[in-house]
């Protein structure tokens, strides 16, 4: 049986409060045109099962757009194996407007770092601690609110919520 996402509930309330009529409104509407940060909630869920998975399934991310889409990231988290780890990245945001005006896709390629000791293989061409990665999305925003869903290689799904703000 999978493991139930216990922190789903908490996820949920951020959600609830990044929707708030008072964050998202016509003054907030993002014309592209400025570097923006964006701050990420997240949790993810495995496809299966496995006795060694204990980690929390929070994930934390801030990313820095510019006005190309393109951004900069790094990500935090605890992995499956309930250690304390970290992606750092580039990626690229697509508009999907054949699709929805708000529909996007995303594409992060980086370095993985933090899968240790018996775990260090559980990345496809780790070398010790460092792996790299990529997490291809599927996403929705609208002004400055965003939802992905991300692949994360055959392992797991990652459902993310966030914010944008201008810097």
């Amino acid at each position: 049986m999978a493991r139930p996402l216990n922190n789903f509930g908490w996820i949920v309330l951020c959600l609830a409060s990044l929707l708030h009529p008072g964050v998202s409104s016509s003054a907030d509407a993002d014309d592209g045109s400025e570097r923006q940060l964006f701050a990420v909630l997240g949790v993810y869920e495995h496809y299966s099962d496995d006795e060694d998975f204990r980690g929390s399934n929070l994930v934390s991310a801030v990313e820095w757009y510019r006005p190309d889409n393109r951004y900069f990231g790094m990500s935090l988290f605890s992995n499956s194996f309930g250690q304390f780890s970290q992606f750092v990245y580039l990626g690229r945001e697509y508009p999907l407007t054949r699709i929805s005006p708000h529909a996007r896709f995303k594409i992060a390629y980086g370095i993985v770092h933090g899968y240790r000791d018996e775990f260090e293989d559980q990345l496809a061409l780790s070398f010790g601690r460092f792996a790299p990665g990529i997490i291809p999305s599927f996403g929705y925003r609208k002004g400055k609110v965003a939802v992905d869903l991300s692949l994360l290689s055959n392992e797991a799904l990652l459902l993310t919520f966030g914010r944008y703000f201008d810097w």
